[in-house]
């Protein structure tokens, strides 16, 4: 089995990134989540144990069909190829419609900065390739489809303009800058949304 590359840094180990995001309805934006759990997780094995752990609890509440996809996920193949897809130093993930609702499971490899408080600050996610993302929702962008970075049309089309980028991926919204594209900050849907409203309005007109 493939193992992640090494830290670039001594002061930074390789971790595993937790979320679980419950949104209100199988249509919601970001705007209606309902619920956010995130950890960091020491190993692949930790992390796809807390989703097991999770969706076990769930499997007795469930319709059949997506009880048999719990089940098939939890105690089949499923949970395996995503521990073996987080070795590789691939995101992985789990979804399923709950009571109308829509439940999300994500696990990402990520460099733990070590700063002088010893606390875990997680950094670029390490999406070295796509990753399957087992869910049939529509709204959802799966993570088998390439990431299509986007940037405003008053950047010019010329290639060689510096300009900012975003790309809406399994949920999150990734942000980078052309000229450095391998330093990725994330962030969710309504954060961006909150913060668009503010350009509108002229909040950061001081900064141009």
């Amino acid at each position: 089995m493939h193992q992640p590359a090494a830290s670039p840094c001594p002061d930074t180990e390789i971790r595993y990134w937790y979320e679980h995001i419950a949104y209100r309805s199988l249509t919601a934006a970001g705007s209606e989540i309902d619920k956010i759990e995130r950890h960091s997780a020491r190993t692949p094995a930790e992390a796809i144990r807390q989703i097991r752990l999770t969706v076990r609890a769930l499997i007795a509440t469930l319709p059949s069909e997506e009880r048999k996809r719990a089940l098939s996920w939890a105690e089949g193949g499923g949970c395996v190829g995503a521990v073996a897809a987080l070795h590789r130093g691939e995101p992985c993930g789990f979804s399923l419609s709950h009571h109308r609702a829509w439940l999300e499971w994500t696990v990402h490899p990520y460099y733990a900065f070590h700063t002088p408080e010893t606390r875990q600050l997680p950094l670029v996610p390490r999406w070295t390739q796509p990753a399957h993302h087992n869910t049939h929702r529509r709204r959802a962008t799966t993570m088998t489809s390439p990431i299509n970075w986007q940037k405003s049309s008053f950047s010019g089309s010329d290639a060689e303009i510096k300009c900012v980028e975003l790309a809406h991926v399994d949920g999150r919204i990734l942000l980078r800058e052309s000229e450095a594209p391998d330093t990725v900050v994330t962030t969710d849907r309504a954060k961006l949304r909150a913060f668009i409203l503010g350009v509108k309005a002229g909040e950061f007109d001081h900064l141009v």
